[in-house]
């Protein structure tokens, strides 16, 4: 489980005790089956599995966060690349690159549909850099959605990170934008599925 559920958890386990234990008759079953619904629901949303980083030879990166792609625009100044986090996706976000953070950067906005291509520049988020001599300088938005309404980052500037480590995440529906430099190219498609820490997204290549 990701540590901000803790809480939440904890107090939706006694919650739904006090539910099933201190009603009588029909009243235990109309209080007891919600409270046990939303319990399952907030521990999907807050599952936080292992993931193991590919083997691969030369410089990749890994998907930042679990969702399809929803936009893969490559030009000679670099590429962009975009997914779109379901409110049933795991949401802890994970390094898509190894290197350091050279920039935290929060823009405030609205909370538009994350599948919009306008949520880029409009919505409410949250902007690291990722930096190092082998690969270069990388973007990472997240952005904030209709139902999300909260971005978590764990991570200041100056910290190191290892590609697929968990840095942050963004309760409930969500986009995720990558900028990488030229030479990096998709090896993924748009409508794909990805697993953040398990997906290799793009490589760079030379020549």
């Amino acid at each position: 489980m990701a540590r901000p559920g803790y809480s939440r958890i904890a107090a939706l386990v006694a919650l739904n005790a006090i539910a099933w234990l201190v009603p009588q008759g029909a009243w235990r079953w109309w209080l007891g089956i919600p409270t046990a619904v939303l319990l399952l629901l907030v521990l999907n949303f807050y599952r936080d599995p292992d993931r193991k980083v590919p083997e691969r030879d030369g410089v990749f990166a890994v998907a930042p966060a679990d969702g399809h792609v929803v936009a893969v625009t490559e030009h000679d100044g670099g590429m962009e690349l975009s997914i779109f986090m379901s409110a049933l996706d795991v949401h802890v976000n994970r390094a898509p690159v190894a290197g350091t953070v050279t920039s935290r950067t929060h823009h405030a906005g609205r909370y538009l549909p994350a599948f919009l291509a306008r949520s880029q520049t409009e919505n409410e988020r949250e902007t690291l850099i990722f930096e190092s001599s082998e690969v270069g300088r990388v973007s990472c938005t997240q952005v904030a959605g209709l139902l999300a309404r909260r971005i978590e980052n764990w991570v200041e500037p100056g910290d190191e990170l290892a590609i697929g480590q968990r840095y942050g995440m963004i309760h409930l529906g969500s986009r995720l934008d990558l900028e990488f430099p030229a030479g990096f190219v998709a090896l993924v498609r748009r409508g794909q599925h990805v697993k953040a820490g398990a997906t290799v997204l793009a490589e760079r290549r030379h020549g």
